[in-house]
Parts: structure tokens; C-alpha cells; sequence
């Protein structure tokens, strides 16, 4: 339900919603979407932007991807989303980690990555297996603020 919700957002192309139940905030990795997330870059002055499908795209799309203010601007887009739809405090991710790496298809997850499965539901297991990592990081994070 959650993920339906937020897969409305312009900027996310695809979303993993994670949550523990031994932490009390959830979290998500976003695909961006390029087709949105590269214009929404251009028009609020962030450098170096590679248009979308110009050589070197992939790569200048995977560093705006590493970006603070770009995480901070999907997260906020989430955000405002949640409250348009009245969702509990306890739905909304807190942090969340940004996939930069995508397909020719766009995708971040991927039936190739097994990361979908043919049916295009995502694999969670796989998932959590693939940003175990970075789901850790992320709590780190929210714990020491």
C-alpha cells in the first residue's frame, strides 16, 4: 500500500519500503526517476547535469544520485505525498537511499538483477540482501541525530 502511494511521486521511478521491527521509523531505496528526477535537477540549478540520454547520462544520472540536497528533494516529494494522502507518522520513511544505477529500461530492480520476479513484484528478500548495507547506514544515521 505504501509503495503504491509513493510510486505517485514524479521523482520515483521504482521504491523498496523497509522496516524493522525492532526500530520505530521505516525507510525506503528509491530508483529515481531520470525522465523526472534530470529536468527537476536542471531547473533547480544543480551542476553538472547530464541530460537524459546524451552520452555519459547513466553515469552524471548515478552521481546525482549520491547528491545530499538531491536525496533531501525526493525525500520531501515523499513526504509531501504521505500528507496528501493522510498517512500516520509511522508510514512515512524517515531517511531513505537513492539506486543510481539503472537499466536501459530505467530500473534500478530488475528481473536481469533479480531483483523482480517475471511478474515485476519485487523480490524483498533479494532486496534486503542486495542494501543490507545501506539500510544499516541509514540507521546509523537516524539513531545519532
Amino acid at each position: 500500500r505504501l509503495e503504491g502511494i509513493f510510486l505517485r511521486c514524479s521523482l520515483v521511478g521504482q521504491i523498496f519500503v523497509y522496516g524493522n521491527s525492532y526500530k520505530d521509523q521505516i525507510l525506503a531505496i528509491v530508483v529515481p526517476d531520470p525522465l523526472s528526477l534530470i529536468p527537476h535537477c536542471t531547473k533547480a540549478g544543480v551542476p553538472d547535469v547530464v541530460p537524459f540520454r546524451t552520452e555519459g547520462w547513466k553515469e552524471g544520472f548515478a552521481t546525482l544520485c549520491r547528491r545530499p540536497d538531491v536525496r533531501e528533494a525526493v525525500l520531501a516529494e515523499i513526504k509531501e505525498m504521505a500528507k496528501e494522502n493522510g498517512l500516520k507518522g509511522f508510514e512515512v520513511p524517515k531517511a531513505l537511499y537513492l539506486e543510481g544505477h539503472v537499466n536501459d529500461l530505467n530500473q534500478g530492480f530488475n528481473v536481469e538483477n533479480d531483483l523482480l520476479t517475471p511478474t515485476f513484484k519485487l523480490k524483498r528478500p533479494a532486496l534486503q540482501a542486495k542494501y543490507q548495507g545501506a539500510i544499516d547506514d541509514l540507521y546509523e544515521q537516524l539513531e545519532g541525530r
